[in-house]
């Protein structure tokens, strides 16, 4: 029960903060976010190369950040595509670091994974700059908002369903990867997902319809349930139980937003095909 409070206090302060920041507008988006994805990429760095960051470490961080800043800036500013070139001077250094580094055995083995973040937390989260400007140098933050509404709602059916139902004589979804996972909370977070979707619609977040709401819920809750299991595949096979400590209850920032790593390219697709607005 305490765990279940401090979880859902610790869930509405970072609620506000992000709802904080979209709705003051273009540079405290970019400010938090980037914030954001440089904490994901040290939690990463952190469970895959146990032990102090390193220099090309810190390189990756840098890289990492600049992934999502420079599109965002770019759209923002109206920039030229030539101003994007600048993601490859960090990215470059790292390989050049890896020169000057001692070839230790942590080293060796885990330099690999230095790039790892530029694909998996970097660049979907760039994506987001893409509906947050639909017309270059025009900020709006209704569709990224509404897609974080529909992962909070899918987070917290799914967290209702999966105590109430899921626990004692539920059917697990994934146990070789998350054993506590069951389609019911499965169900319970779809359920809530297509429910905001009605609110979302109501209140012209999305402007294309009913129809389309539902259909990006739907990707939204999918793709956030494979996110969350790719992440506890990769906290298994390291043996880590958080990415970090951030946020009590919940952990680190990625295991916050390790859904939306991939259900939110896969929307962001959606509604860049559909032309949703």
């Amino acid at each position: 029960m305490i765990n279940a409070f401090i979880r859902s206090v610790s869930g509405v302060i970072f609620l506000m903060i992000v709802i904080g920041a979209l709705l003051a507008g273009t540079y405290y988006t970019l400010i938090l976010f980037s914030i954001m994805t440089g904490i994901m990429t040290w939690e990463y760095l952190r469970i895959t190369q146990p032990g102090k960051i390193s220099f090309p470490g810190i390189l990756s961080i840098f890289s990492s950040i600049l992934v999502y800043a420079i599109p965002f800036l770019s759209l923002q500013l109206e920039l030229t595509h030539k101003w994007l070139v600048l993601i490859v001077i960090p990215v470059v250094a790292i390989y050049i670091s890896l020169l000057y580094t001692k070839k230790n055995q942590e080293g060796y083995r885990y330099h690999p994974y230095l790039f790892v973040p530029l694909i998996y937390i970097a660049l979907p989260l760039s994506l987001t700059s893409a509906i947050l400007f639909r017309t270059a140098g025009q900020y709006n933050s209704d569709l990224l908002l509404s897609l974080l509404i529909i992962t909070w709602f899918s987070d917290v059916g799914a967290y209702i369903a999966g105590i109430s139902f899921g626990q004692k004589n539920g059917h697990k979804l994934f146990p070789s990867i998350s054993p506590k996972k069951s389609w019911e909370g499965f169900a319970g977070g779809l359920l809530l997902a297509i429910v905001s979707a009605f609110a979302i619609s109501h209140f012209n977040l999305i402007g294309s319809g009913l129809i389309h709401s539902i259909i990006i819920s739907v990707i939204v809750n999918i793709g956030g349930v494979l996110g969350d299991l790719v992440e506890s595949q990769l906290k298994r096979e390291f043996g880590v139980k958080d990415s970090g400590t951030i946020m009590p209850g919940h952990g680190g920032l990625l295991d916050r937003f390790d859904g939306t790593l991939v259900s939110f390219p896969l929307a962001i697709s959606y509604i860049l095909i559909f032309n949703i607005t």
